[in-house]
């Protein structure tokens, strides 16, 4: 006889002698009823999602300690306490509350991993064969656009020959998210940082050397990567500034031919200039008669 758990029940018996269903077994009296309660029984949790597999989405780089889409919740029939914990690869990075909410554990990133596939599983604690349900759960990680790093402070050098330009060079920095279209390159007179001017820098390859003209005195530069195509035009930080000068040395005046007639006519009057002064220099000579 199967009944149904935790109800109660009344039970009544008669008794049969030997002689068959006579008219005088059928009168005999039932006896009282029995109450009784049968025990309690435990029916297993279930979800509320009707999905095989949950789907959830996290974007990369959020911070620790956010939910991770909806709960992934369940009741109980029989209105015990549940437990949650998650299995699976992948799981360490995740939290899950008492009440089914996934969360991150730390920040995670989409280059490195994009999906994750893990199972809730929730326990009514009654150390029964059905006090476990499990629901499998995919949690996907969308990717964000990522700034690249500062790039290393620049080094300034002058330009031999060149009195107006420094020669400018830096190394290219991380960068995780799309390609660096191009640089962003300041500049101030030393002393003067407050007022920074702006030059965009085409990409170039790995090394970057760029000259740049106007410099009088000396000048602080620096540089960051910048410019890559995304919806939120991210950038990195400014680097470091580097300090440099052009050149030193005075500027180079091309020599210069003077006026063809008025050359010669300079070379005449010399000329005779020294003539006169090699005259006047002689001694006087007398001739005595006798």
């Amino acid at each position: 006889m199967h009944l149904d758990p935790d109800t109660q029940y009344e039970v009544r018996v008669r008794a049969l002698n030997g002689e068959g269903d006579s008219t005088f077994a059928n009168a005999t009296n039932w006896s009282s009823s029995g109450r009784g309660t049968t025990g309690k029984g435990n029916r297993r949790p279930v979800f509320k999602s009707t999905e095989s597999v949950v789907e959830l989405e996290v974007e990369e780089n959020t911070r620790s300690g956010q939910n991770v889409g909806n709960a992934v919740e369940a009741e109980d029939p029989d209105k015990d306490r549940l437990t949650y914990t998650l299995e699976g690869p992948g799981k360490d990075s995740f939290t899950i509350t008492s009440g089914g909410q996934i969360r991150t554990r730390s920040p995670l990133n989409y280059e490195e991993r994009d999906k994750y596939a893990l199972t809730v599983k929730v326990n009514d604690r009654q150390k029964k064969d059905n006090s476990v349900a499990a629901k499998s759960v995919t949690i996907k990680v969308t990717d964000r656009p990522e700034a690249p790093s500062a790039p290393s402070a620049p080094k300034v050098t002058g330009i031999p020959g060149s009195t107006d330009s420094v020669r400018v060079t830096w190394d290219e920095p991380k960068n995780a998210g799309p390609p660096i279209t191009h640089y962003n390159v300041q500049y101030a007179v030393s002393g003067s940082r407050d007022s920074w001017k702006r030059q965009p820098i085409p990409t170039g390859s790995r090394g970057q050397e760029r000259d740049h003209h106007g410099a009088d005195g000396g000048h602080a530069l620096r540089g960051a990567g910048a410019g890559v195509e995304q919806r939120d035009n991210s950038h990195s930080d400014w680097s470091s500034s580097g300090t440099g000068s052009p050149n030193p040395d005075q500027e180079n005046r091309r020599p210069a031919f003077c006026h063809p007639l008025a050359d010669v006519q300079r070379g005449r009057e010399h000329v005779a200039g020294s003539q006169r002064r090699r005259a006047s220099s002689r001694p006087s000579t007398r001739t005595a008669t006798r």
